[in-house]
């Protein structure tokens, strides 16, 4: 069976989640998920470079935190 890349990545009804969204690639990330249409949740440990537009969930920690995960996609 072939499919093509836009089935392979399809995110509809699903939320990204983007680490390192202070530096070049996840920011330009956060720009392309929110123009395909996603949710975006944004994992930080320091949010001094951060700058995400007000639809954009921040939530503050570091992706090995498990409970920090859990609150990333809680409501």
């Amino acid at each position: 069976m072939t499919r093509n890349v836009k089935q392979l990545f399809d995110m509809t009804g699903k939320t990204a989640l983007v680490t390192g969204a202070s530096g070049g690639i996840g920011r330009h990330l956060v720009t392309q998920a929110l123009a395909a249409g996603h949710d975006v949740v944004v994992v930080a440990r320091a949010s001094s470079k951060l700058e995400v537009p007000a639809n954009v969930k921040v939530v503050r920690g570091a992706v090995d935190d498990k409970q920090m995960l859990a609150n990333a996609f809680a409501g």
